[in-house]
């Protein structure tokens, strides 16, 4: 990881000192400050200007900590939709979690979309003052609680885990016993983050049924005997693996 930020940092500046040499050196377009014609002069200030800011800011994206380390700070109950660029930026940087970001950036979509359809029906059925709009609305509050949480626990994995050092070990021919035992220790880690993202299928499949149960109900019916919301009760009474995992 190390290595691969270092590389496009140097890419990064080698290219921008590149562009300044074919701007600026006399055997190429030789913009120069000096002279009468105000549109060379002009072009020399702005090809300056966005040398300046591609400098500052792709240094300063490339020098930022690793995502997952600043991330695995934010709180559980982070709203779901911020965790989507979150989840961008970290696949593009940790190619051994990829497939879990990729899968949970689906999730995340799918939820999304979910509760959106969720609540459009509770509206079309009940009151907002109602206790069964605001029992099965707090259901839905609480599966979105459950997936945050679940991220936030990917981050965690991620956030200990060296990439750099997992490339290495598993690229060896030959490993010792402390490079087997750490090697296996790295595999757990991208085993239990994406253990996650099964789990979070659970959460989906419990807004799917309550979504078709609140559809079944008429106007005066209650949640009182609701299948879907005792089955999501007892998701979140067992999901305290959350908190072990972070």
């Amino acid at each position: 990881m190390a290595k691969n930020r270092w590389g496009r940092i140097l890419l990064l500046n080698g290219g921008i000192a590149a562009v300044d040499i074919i701007v600026f050196a006399k055997p190429f377009l030789g913009l120069t400050f000096s002279g009468l014609n105000a549109f060379k002069i002009a072009l020399a200030a702005t090809a300056v200007l966005m040398s300046a800011v591609v400098f500052l800011w792709g240094n300063y994206k490339l020098l930022q900590p690793k995502n997952a380390q600043l991330y695995v700070g934010l709180p559980s109950n982070q709203p779901l939709e911020e965790w989507l660029p979150l989840l961008r930026d970290a696949r593009r940087d940790d190619p051994a979690f990829q497939p879990t970001l990729k899968s949970t950036e689906e999730q995340v979509e799918r939820f999304g979309r979910m509760r959106q359809k969720t609540r459009a029906l509770l509206a079309q059925k009940f009151s907002a003052g109602e206790m069964t709009y605001a029992r099965f609305d707090g259901a839905v509050t609480a599966l979105e609680g459950l997936l945050s949480a679940g991220i936030r626990a990917i981050f965690a994995h991620m956030a200990a885990f060296d990439e750099e050092e997992f490339t290495r070990l598993r690229r060896m021919d030959t490993r010792t016993g402390a490079h087997e035992a750490r090697f296996s220790i790295y595999q757990d880690s991208i085993h239990k983050a994406y253990k996650i993202t099964e789990s979070n299928e659970e959460v989906l499949l419990k807004l799917d049924m309550l979504v078709a149960e609140i559809s079944g109900l008429g106007a005066g019916d209650s949640a009182e005997h609701s299948r879907a919301m005792e089955e999501i009760d007892q998701l979140i009474k067992s999901a305290k693996y959350y908190d072990a995992k972070l």
